[in-house]
């Protein structure tokens, strides 16, 4: 890794926001990028890790690593530019500032974000009920320590404490889908026939067979839908986490209209493996 970086550490640097478009965790050329990013960032020294660094000495860094031939190579794999897809990992903040070299002007910079602690951490949940194919395509921020589950299925993924993932829910579920199909590897016939199950019904959801809810549960509060407005959050500053799973899915299931599930009884879509 390159680790002389030029940087700035105007703390006035100006902030701005780059259009969201598409960043999905099933491309695994963005996911492998994304990782880079990130190992570029951990391995700064220490005193320029928290201060502004030139977004060109990150993508160069990258390239070289990554075997890209140049910036337009990168973004053609990235499917957007740099800029976008940095914004779509969730943890990096983008800025500009004006450059110290002699053609003047300005230049983009990236910094990560600092990390809460978890000493201040507050727990959310977030309730969307899906009817259409608005409501399964808004997108979802969802934190390396948060959780999701389809409570009317008894459906959950749990969190795996590392990756940032920003996709309509619609992909999520699709993830969770190829995550399913890959576990089946090596399981008895007995099992995989019970993985199919589970598989058939979240295909359901995704064809709006069924209406469904997704309930979010993140201890770190920092999920997010990007249209806050499609769900309901509850914060629970001192409950405990799995608490606030379970009070949250007997309230969805409380609530449930046996009419919503065209009449099945929700014994007909069984659980696997991840309850």
């Amino acid at each position: 890794m390159t680790e002389n970086f030029p940087s700035d550490s105007d703390p006035n640097a100006k902030v701005y926001k780059v259009p969201i478009s598409g960043f999905s965790s099933t491309n695994q050329e963005q996911d492998r990028i994304a990782r880079e990013i990130e190992a570029v960032f951990n391995e700064l020294p220490e005193e320029v890790a928290n201060t502004w660094v030139n977004a060109k000495a990150i993508m160069f860094s990258i390239n070289e690593d990554l075997g890209y031939e140049d910036e337009d190579e990168l973004e053609d794999a990235l499917g957007m530019s740099f800029l976008e897809f940095c914004e779509q990992m969730g943890n990096l903040e983008i800025g500009e500032v004006d450059s110290v070299h002699v053609d003047g002007g300005k230049h983009a910079t990236l910094r990560l974000k600092k990390v809460t602690p978890k000493s201040e951490w507050k727990k959310i949940v977030l309730t969307i009920k899906v009817h259409n194919k608005e409501d399964l395509w808004q997108v979802l921020y969802l934190s390396p320590q948060a959780s999701w589950e389809i409570p009317e299925i008894g459906f959950e993924v749990v969190a795996d404490g590392n990756k940032k993932v920003h996709n309509p829910l619609y992909n999520h579920m699709a993830s969770a889908m190829q995550n399913l199909e890959l576990f089946c590897v090596g399981k008895t016939e007995e099992q995989k026939a019970m993985i199919s199950q589970q598989m058939d019904t979240l295909q359901k959801c995704l064809d709006l067979d069924m209406p469904f809810t997704v309930v979010v549960t993140d201890p770190a509060g920092l999920s997010q839908f990007e249209n806050p407005s499609v769900a309901t959050r509850k914060e629970f500053p001192s409950a405990n986490t799995d608490e606030v799973k379970e009070s949250s899915s007997l309230e969805v299931l409380e609530e449930k209209d046996p009419d919503d599930c065209d009449n099945q009884d929700l014994a007909d879509f069984p659980a696997v493996g991840s309850k």
